[in-house]
């Protein structure tokens, strides 16, 4: 049986600080997520991220996902169910399959 994943646009915004991605990517790929296309950028003192997540649950199962780790950086969370048409980047602690930035230390799972 052939499990249905769906396609979320999370929003996060909060004050900008180390581990902000590290962090979030290991709460998605921990709870079986995929990332789309995401763009972050830093506005001042502040942080905001938007990824279009691929999840086989629904928007409270990704909320629980990473809800916690949100709340803990202090992240105001935003999710909506979208059509999805992005380019697949697994999350993975050993590689990423496209990345188009430098890869500053703390972004990324070790």
């Amino acid at each position: 049986m052939t499990t249905k994943h769906k396609w979320y646009m999370l929003t996060l915004v909060g004050k900008d600080r180390p581990g902000i991605v590290a962090h979030v990517t290991a709460a998605l790929y921990e709870g079986g997520a995929n990332l789309g296309e995401t763009s972050m950028m830093r506005l001042g003192g502040n942080f905001s991220i938007m990824m279009m997540v691929q999840f086989s649950g629904n928007t409270h199962a990704l909320q629980e996902t990473v809800g916690g780790v949100a709340e803990s950086l202090g992240l105001q969370l935003h999710i909506d169910h979208i059509e999805g048409h992005g380019i697949m980047i697994m999350v993975s602690r050993t590689y990423v399959s496209r990345f188009t930035a430098p890869i500053a230390p703390g972004l990324w799972p070790r």
